[in-house]
């Protein structure tokens, strides 16, 4: 994955990720478009699942969740992850 953000002039600053739902921190340039960057990164990480796990088939549901901030922001970005990495109780 950090390939593919190099490639788009990227940097992956945090990654995070559970069996179901994966986080990513991104920083990137503004001409890059996040549709963009989604389909790059997705694509990177299950050709790295697949060489790695011998995984068939699909392995990203279609939608995503992507959210923009200014660098005056990262905390409250922090704490939004930090709140998805809790287990929940049924």
């Amino acid at each position: 994955m950090h390939t593919a953000a190099q490639e788009l002039d990227a940097e992956i600053e945090q990654f995070a990720g559970q069996a179901d739902l994966i986080q990513i921190t991104v920083r990137y340039p503004a001409r890059v478009s996040v549709a963009n960057l989604a389909k790059r990164l997705r694509g990177a990480a299950s050709r790295a699942l697949r060489q790695s796990h011998g995984i068939r088939g699909n392995i990203w549901s279609n939608p995503y969740y992507a959210t923009s901030i200014n660098a005056h922001q990262p905390a409250g970005l922090s704490r939004y992850v930090q709140h998805l990495e809790q287990p929940v109780n049924n």
